[in-house]
């Protein structure tokens, strides 16, 4: 990578690989739904009365599904979400309908109907934190390096690797663990499980270590550029970070960037 590369474009691209990771699945799923969709609305022609709408749904489906995978374009998470929704409450509603009437009991189509009505909202909540994106990464080099870079801190252990530290989040509703590579110049930290990374400085980084322990944990605050949480990490994670922050050794294991 070029020594030119800013914090910009290497947030840039961590959103770009992140982006790729969510909507490639979600563009998959969305095929193997539509398909599924598209079959069973084939096959309840001229028998079942809704049959019509199912297979309309399957190609609504399979219509966002490809259009996510051909464009990665952030606005396929609202489709696939609205899509997802709507074979969901179609799921739900047909299931409930076979059961009063019927007394069939597809349970299975009653749970996957629901499942995929939080999937799809879940995909519609994410658009906002891409939509955002100024532009899109076309530099292939820089993001083949930052995507092993992310893979590196998703699949690294803080306590076999000296460059990574962890912080666990107190409020579970916002966010869960943040691991962060620590390099040269720059931190990359990734909200887990998920692939949302932010990079950010060392000047951009604040620890604090707050009263009380949680087990073998010590309690902190930490910021990250404009991000503010409490949790909890381990006294190796915090003053590995105060030394990088501090950048008073270097700390073995860390990587330079770029």
């Amino acid at each position: 990578m070029s020594e030119q590369v800013t914090l910009q474009e290497l947030q840039l691209a961590a959103d770009e690989v992140a982006l790729n990771r969510r909507l490639k699945p979600a563009g998959i799923g969305s095929l193997v739904f539509g398909g599924l969709a598209l079959l069973a609305g084939l096959a309840g022609m001229g028998e079942d009365p809704f049959a019509l709408a199912l297979l309309l749904l399957g190609l609504l489906l399979l219509g966002t599904g490809l259009w996510q995978l051909v464009t990665l374009n952030p606005k396929g998470l609202v489709a696939n979400g609205i899509a997802l929704i709507l074979v969901g409450v179609y799921n739900v509603g047909y299931t409930l309908w076979q059961i009063s009437s019927e007394g069939s009991t597809g349970f299975f189509w009653l749970i996957l109907g629901f499942l995929q009505v939080f999937w799809g909202a879940q995909n519609i909540k994410r658009y906002p934190r891409f939509a955002s994106m100024a532009s899109r990464c076309k530099d292939k080099e820089l993001l083949r390096s930052i995507r092993a870079l992310m893979e590196g801190a998703v699949k690294g252990k803080p306590n076999q690797d000296a460059g990574l530290v962890e912080f666990q989040s107190v409020d579970f509703k916002r966010d869960g663990v943040w691991r962060g590579r620590l390099m040269e110049r720059y931190g990359l930290f990734m909200l887990l499980p998920g692939w949302e990374g932010v990079f950010v400085l060392p000047e951009q980084v604040e620890v604090e270590e707050l009263p009380g322990k949680a087990g073998k944990r010590v309690r902190a605050r930490v910021r990250l550029g404009d991000m503010e949480r409490e949790g909890t990490m381990t006294r190796e994670s915090l003053e590995r970070l105060r030394r990088w922050m501090a950048e008073e050794e270097a700390i073995e294991g860390t990587e330079t960037m770029p």
